[in-house]
């Protein structure tokens, strides 16, 4: 889940602020489930515990003498989350190891897009003549997350604003296929090639339109075939006696 709006950073992840409510309420059910597993967990300890020794009585007294308490295990068992907001300082050198990982956020956002870019062509594109609409989910999950963290680093609007083209001349309903289905795969095979995609926002960013990368996608190199000889092979009817005849 905090996956599909954030990036790792700091030994958890970097959320848009804007998501936080959405996610903080996600996080909050997860916990309930958690907790509510371990209480079944934790009430039936004992018992499982009198079960294994039962199941395996020549281990009985090695059981015993290492199995540990159900307090023991309940205390081992928590679900717990922080939810707090980095400011750094550039000009504060103690904060030079915070302003590092800052400022290769955006690497690592596009390191992670490339990942769930290859997962979802591979799943849902690889070797496919036509998809339904259900394909597009991925993709959508990646325009959102880049969309979510556009703050990290300027080409990642760029590749919003690619994404949102594409998207845009999928037809509403029926199954994608043809140039159509040609046009997404080749932008996932993109988005999967981190500096190609660098490289491709970095012209949107310098005035190439949307169209005019789209159109590049779609160029497709042809293996030239070879030529035709037109030097005809001349044929000897003769068969050679071979000094037989």
């Amino acid at each position: 889940m905090l996956d599909k709006f954030g990036v790792r950073f700091l030994g958890g992840w970097g959320v848009p602020m804007a998501k936080a409510d959405e996610i903080v309420a996600e996080l909050k059910n997860i916990q309930t489930e958690f907790m509510t597993a371990k209480s079944a967990f934790i009430k039936n300890y004992d018992k499982a515990v009198k079960n294994w020794i039962k199941n395996n009585s020549e281990w009985e007294n090695m059981i015993k003498n290492s199995v540990v308490s159900s307090n023991y295990v309940a205390g081992k068992i928590d679900f717990i989350f922080q939810l707090f907001e980095v400011k750094n300082n550039a000009t504060d050198n103690l904060n030079t190891g915070l302003n590092y990982e800052v400022s290769n956020l955006g690497n690592r956002l596009f390191d992670e897009v490339a990942k769930q870019a290859q997962q979802a062509y591979d799943k849902s594109f690889k070797g496919k003549s036509n998809v339904t609409r259900k394909a597009l989910s991925p993709l959508k999950l990646i325009r959102h997350k880049l969309s979510g963290l556009s703050f990290t680093e300027p080409h990642v609007c760029a590749v919003v604003s690619l994404i949102d083209n594409v998207l845009t001349c999928i037809p509403k309903r029926g199954a994608i296929k043809g140039e159509n289905l040609e046009m997404l795969k080749k932008l996932l095979e993109l988005i999967a090639e981190k500096q190609t995609l660098l490289d491709m926002a970095e012209k949107i960013l310098n005035g190439t339109t949307e169209q005019e990368i789209i159109q590049k996608l779609m160029v497709v190199s042809t293996k030239s075939k070879p030529k035709k000889s037109k030097t005809k092979v001349k044929t000897n009817n003769h068969i050679d006696s071979c000094g037989l005849w």
